[in-house]
């Protein structure tokens, strides 16, 4: 996968973002934890917050005919 980083490396670079996690996070991650890091990307890049997305995204989902994305249980509650 592109790009390849040592696990110390993307650790070293999400606490300069202020963004805590560690090596075993990055090893060996959640959907939580992806969740999380997705977030405070869009976060850092944009200043869009996932509370600012959380709304738009349900309404969204909630116009498809697919049940899988009609169920956001990836969106924190």
């Amino acid at each position: 996968w592109f790009p390849s980083l040592p696990v110390p490396e993307v650790v070293d670079a999400f606490t300069g973002w202020g963004y805590s996690v560690s090596p075993e996070q990055v090893a060996r991650p959640t959907s939580d934890f992806v969740l999380g890091v997705y977030s405070a990307c869009v976060e850092q890049l944009t200043g869009i917050t996932l509370d600012t997305l959380q709304e738009p995204i349900e309404q969204a989902l909630a116009t498809t005919d697919n049940p899988v994305c009609s169920a956001p249980s990836f969106l924190p509650r």
